[in-house]
């Protein structure tokens, strides 16, 4: 949001299991936001079908990028998602997508549409460490939320928990969860997955950094 001035932002809810954590989360950065900026409206589309009840147990909803930026085209002609390097293997996360996305939408508003993203060629913890280095509040970082269920608190057994903890804690952020998280059985998934090479090298090398930080591996 910051890396490209603080844009309108829109929030749609989904019906997606952790939707109520994610919108209270978005509500309260909204609150201490000093300036202006902040989500402009609300868009409740559960209204009209629940689209979170084709949500997989791994958070992921087929489409969903293709509906966030269809109704977001209603409210600008410049559409950011936040797609990330090292995540990109879904085509609604990849380049040829928001080529695509941008032409379809185009065509329909008989306009000019782009839907790209601001962040190809950072990975989740390089986006952190951006952050840190404008000085920008921690705790609003801290804010933020991270997780596939829907409690209070991160379950630090999911691989969303599993992203936010490599993120912060290669940038040195230390959240009172990260010891379960390193006991998760998840990660030697992550770590085969790494073995066979399929992260790209700089998302792999803040992953170890971090499972030998805490002593996972050697």
């Amino acid at each position: 949001w910051h890396l490209v001035g603080k844009p309108a932002a829109l929030y749609v809810d989904l019906g997606h299991v952790y939707g109520s954590q994610e919108e209270h989360v978005v509500s309260e950065l909204y609150r201490v936001e000093e300036d202006d900026g902040g989500w402009t409206r609300r868009c409740d589309i559960t209204r009209c079908g629940r689209v979170g009840k084709w949500e997989q147990e791994d958070g992921y909803i087929p489409a969903r990028n293709g509906l966030l930026s269809l109704l977001a085209s209603y409210e600008g002609d410049e559409i950011f998602l936040a797609l990330q390097k090292g995540e990109l293997e879904l085509y609604d996360r990849s380049s040829k997508f928001c080529c695509e996305a941008s032409g379809f939408l185009t065509n329909l508003h008989g306009r000019k549409k782009v839907v790209d993203s601001h962040v190809w060629e950072m990975t989740k913890a390089q986006m952190v460490s951006w952050y840190l280095g404008k000085r920008f509040p921690l705790e609003k970082l801290l804010l933020t939320w991270s997780c596939y269920k829907n409690v209070e608190r991160h379950c630090a057994s999911c691989p969303a928990c599993f992203r936010r903890w490599i993120a912060f804690s290669y940038n040195g952020i230390a959240e009172e969860w990260y010891e379960k998280m390193s006991r998760w059985e998840g990660v030697k998934e992550y770590i085969k997955r790494m073995e066979a090479g399929l992260y790209d090298q700089q998302r792999t090398e803040e992953t170890m950094t971090v499972l030998r930080a805490y002593g996972v591996v050697k």
